[in-house]
């Protein structure tokens, strides 16, 4: 039997009613969500998402169709519970663990298209949209992986009701929170989890984490670009994009920004909360902001960093000052490029006679130099 087929006979609509009744529910149900950021040397980094949820005590979460209709008590398979919406694209490093600390086993991503699939379905039948085989084309073009490059086609599909050249409903059919899903579910995909149906109901953690790539934005402007050298030596700030997942989807968010060593961190910012406790400028070593978010369109935070000016810092600056008067003087001075070209003769031959060669008619005086500073 090919995958496709167990894929459609395991889902349907009536899991795409339970699993968006979950998704629209789950500030009430995930209680804190903690994102650790951790960057790492280059442009790379990792970040830990940490979840404290109390999963719905509903039966028909289960992932066998037989265990749907039994009571919870009942149920052998284990259940399924969507944790985030994820940005998609290659999840490299990815990995996840239960409250246990044990791996934690995820849908497969073929799975996760057919559950969201289910999901647009039932959300737009209860808007009195019939789904068809022209509608089941676009949300399956929606929810592949294709959806980020899709944008314009699903803006005007949310907005007038357009596929293409095909009209699939009215101008403002659709209310203005399935658009906003439409739209997610184009852009991420829907992380889902497997536990044992006995966790249903049951407060725990879990808990995954993905490699970060730290990239310059491609249209950053030509004086964005001219001061990373800047920043670089320490004389001005820089900051960093950090990415906030699912922030309004949990009773409270949390960021915490692991500074590295050489880096101070003069501020942490999350957009879209107001409250006191959205910024962090104590300048500990790991920056730490939490607040309530009421949409989830405030997509980032900002993290102003400055290069230590300490340690690696001071080291750094004394070797490119002693570098710059090396280069100086064997431009400047008579000879001394042939000198410093001998390689043959030692350290000490060599500056003696690099001095000699700048001390004309005294050379005494440039060899009693060489033996006090060499």
């Amino acid at each position: 039997m090919a995958d496709g087929e167990n894929v459609g006979r395991r889902f349907d609509d009536r899991t795409g009613e339970v699993v968006l009744d979950a998704v629209m529910r789950w500030p009430e149900w995930v209680h804190r969500r903690v994102e650790s950021v951790q960057p790492l040397e280059g442009d790379r980094g990792r970040i830990r998402h940490s979840i404290d949820c109390t999963p719905p005590p509903d039966p028909r979460l289960a992932y066998d169709p037989g265990d749907r209709r039994r009571r919870l008590s009942r149920v052998e398979s284990d259940a399924l519970v969507p944790l985030a919406m994820v940005a998609k694209g290659p999840m490299r490093q990815f990995d996840a663990v239960g409250s246990d600390g044990a791996a934690l086993p995820l849908l497969t991503m073929s799975d996760g298209r057919e559950i969201a699939l289910h999901v647009l379905r039932w959300a737009l039948g209860r808007e009195g949209i019939l789904p068809g085989p022209s509608i089941d084309r676009a949300l399956r073009a929606i929810v592949g992986p294709r959806g980020p490059r899709l944008t314009a086609q699903i803006d005007a599909l949310v907005t007038g009701g357009r596929w293409g050249a095909d009209r699939l409903w009215g101008d403002g059919a659709v209310s203005l929170e399935l658009s906003d899903l439409i739209r997610d579910l184009g852009s991420n995909f829907l992380l889902v989890a497997l536990v044992p149906a006995t966790q249903l109901g049951r407060r725990q953690v879990v808990k995954f984490s993905f490699h970060w790539s730290v990239q310059l934005p491609a249209d950053a402007s030509v004086g964005a670009r001219l001061a990373r050298p800047l920043a670089a030596f320490g004389l001005r700030t820089t900051t960093l994009a950090v990415p906030m997942m699912n922030a309004s989807d949990t009773e409270s968010y949390h960021l915490e920004f692991r500074t590295p060593p050489e880096l101070d961190c003069i501020s942490l910012s999350l957009a879209g909360s107001s409250s006191e406790t959205a910024t962090d400028t104590s300048g500990q070593a790991i920056a730490h902001a939490h607040g309530r978010f009421e949409t989830g369109h405030a997509a980032t935070a900002e993290v102003e960093l400055l290069v230590r000016r300490r340690g690696a810092w001071r080291a750094t600056w004394g070797a490119a000052v002693v570098t710059a008067i090396v280069s100086v003087l064997a431009v400047a001075l008579p000879g001394a490029a042939e000198v410093l070209r001998d390689s043959g003769n030692g350290g000490r031959r060599s500056c003696w006679r690099l001095l000699h060669s700048s001390s004309g008619s005294r050379p005494h005086a440039g060899r009693a130099r060489c033996r006090r500073g060499c």
